[in-house]
């Protein structure tokens, strides 16, 4: 009898009981796995190196006869060979979350993938144009966004924004404030600093409007290095998240959002400072009316949008689709910033007294020699360090 064994490999800590991608597609696999294992590959790695995961990696999968292996890359990993080498024997799945930041580094390692699973729509063709098979979803456990059924009349905040805000959505968020509208933040950026995951759910509950708020993080990279990236929107998983408790979403449009929402019978959305203020005050006006759309979308919600239904469906996907012989093509910048990533690494595990995955990270270093850049280098470190003092400080 034919047994369905799966694989998660992971890049991070995570806990089932937090807002995070990694916990939701465990609980998805598991569900749809007669036997399931995750292994957190970025822990084994710092611990003893590169060889020795993919020796740990490879055996594994031997001994327990996997099939299938999904693996969740957040920017920088191990090398695109010795993933190449993971997928030789299973079914090679990989998982991509905050595109609009990484996809110069996804694509490269996607190039392996026997299928790419990206949670942002408007990166699926540009996957494709590169002959690489993807598809998107949007996935979270239902059980863990739970709507409490608060009453309307029982809803003590008026309009909730949970996240970070910088640039763009400061300027939002200043817009709202001076309408003298009653708008409570919550997050890094404001009094009180982060909430867990059961503050979260609860105050999505507890909002009369949920405002979801576009434009990028100024902390990452894709900004620093160009401006003109601050114009960019990419799909964000907070209305999700939100429809999921059965809360009243107001998003900023995301492109495609309306392939996933009934916009005006589910949700809403605006274009500009100007609609959204007037959004605001009428949804405020109108609690029968947003009532009735947080009850559409949290039905859409948790009928299309759950791990265990998402995963169904991959795994349905994955018995059409049949492997091929994979080539890598990697460019000079992606290798001078893995470069890079590899002397940050030679200096963690030389200040830890790991002397053999020191040794290894500085033969590989000595191999590519030639794609050490000062620039990216100098560029990089500044902003690590920076990031380093920034945690310090707070």
């Amino acid at each position: 009898m034919f047994r369905k064994v799966t694989l998660l490999l992971y890049s991070q800590e995570y806990s089932l009981n937090l807002s995070n991608v990694d916990a939701d597609f465990s609980v998805g696999l598991r569900h749809n796995s007669d036997v399931f294992f995750e292994i957190n590959f970025w822990s084994y790695y710092k611990k003893f190196g590169e060889n020795k995961t993919l020796i740990y990696i490879k055996d594994f999968i031997k001994n327990n006869e996997v099939d299938y292996v999904f693996v969740r890359i957040s920017g920088f990993s191990l090398s695109v060979k010795t993933f190449k080498e993971i997928g030789k024997d299973v079914f090679l799945t990989m998982l991509f979350h905050d595109s609009i930041y990484f996809f110069d580094i996804y694509k490269y390692y996607a190039q392996i993938a026997d299928l790419v699973i990206d949670a942002d729509p408007m990166f699926i063709n540009s996957f494709r144009i590169l002959n690489i098979k993807a598809i998107n979803m949007i996935i979270f456990d239902k059980e863990k966004y739970k709507n409490l059924m608060i009453p309307e009349d029982s809803k003590n905040i008026d309009v909730s924004f949970v996240g970070v805000a910088k640039d763009v959505r400061a300027k939002y968020i200043d817009r709202i404030l001076n309408e003298s509208i009653n708008l409570k933040c919550f997050g890094s950026d404001f009094p009180g600093g982060y909430i867990t995951f059961d503050k979260m759910i609860d105050i999505f509950n507890h909002s009369k409007i949920n405002l979801s708020l576009g434009g990028l993080n100024n902390l990452c990279l894709e900004q620093r290095f160009e401006k003109i990236k601050k114009r960019n929107r990419h799909t964000k998983s907070r209305p999700w998240e939100i429809a999921m408790c059965g809360g009243f979403v107001l998003t900023e449009y995301m492109d495609g959002i309306e392939d996933f929402f009934d916009i005006g019978k589910e949700i809403d959305v605006y274009f500009s400072e100007e609609e959204m203020i007037e959004k605001i005050n009428f949804y405020l006006k109108n609690p029968a009316i947003r009532e009735e759309m947080a009850k559409n979308a949290h039905e859409r919600a948790v009928n299309n949008y759950d791990c265990r239904v998402g995963l169904k469906r991959v795994f349905a996907i994955i018995a059409d689709t049949k492997k091929t012989v994979k080539i890598a093509y990697l460019d000079r910048g992606f290798l001078e910033e893995f470069i890079y990533f590899k002397i940050k690494y030679f200096v963690y595990f030389f200040s830890k007294a790991r002397i053999l995955p020191a040794t290894e990270e500085v033969k590989n270093i000595f191999l590519n020699f030639k794609y050490i850049s000062i620039f990216r280098i100098s560029y990089l470190g500044f902003l690590d360090i920076k990031k380093y003092f920034s945690k310090l400080i707070k």
